[in-house]
């Protein structure tokens, strides 16, 4: 298991890189979020096709649950994503930490990366 490296705002810009997570548990929101909005590191690793924004990102993570047997969405996970930021709420730092390892390997393979895309555009997954 990888060790969360949170920086004094609590973010982790390292772990599950290009992913972002940021610890609000000492909110009224009590959550931890997994965010990506690192365009230009996709656009330079995967070309301008095929074109993403958050939802699609957020597809892609969902995706990524389903092939591994996790349920897409939880109880303890709020969709929050639009435009240009994917970003998802999780309640379960069990269900935060396992998911945003998935999405960070997913994206980093180009093989995984087009596995779930498939997947998530055959599901319209990017619209829930």
């Amino acid at each position: 298991m990888k060790k969360l490296k949170f920086d004094s705002n609590g973010i982790d810009l390292e772990t599950f890189s290009p992913f972002i997570l940021r610890d609000a548990r000492d909110t009224e929101f009590a959550d931890i979020r997994l965010e990506f909005s690192d365009w230009e590191w996709l656009r330079t690793r995967y070309g301008e096709k095929p074109y993403l924004n958050g939802d699609d990102v957020q597809g892609l993570v969902i995706a990524m649950r389903v092939i591994n047997n996790l349920e897409p969405v939880t109880e303890g996970m709020h969709l929050n994503s639009e435009a240009d930021t994917c970003y998802i709420h999780f309640t379960d730092y069990k269900e935060c930490y396992e998911t945003a390892d998935l999405s960070s390997r997913m994206i980093q393979s180009e093989k995984l990366f087009h596995k779930a895309i498939v997947l998530s555009e055959a599901n319209e997954f990017y619209d829930l």
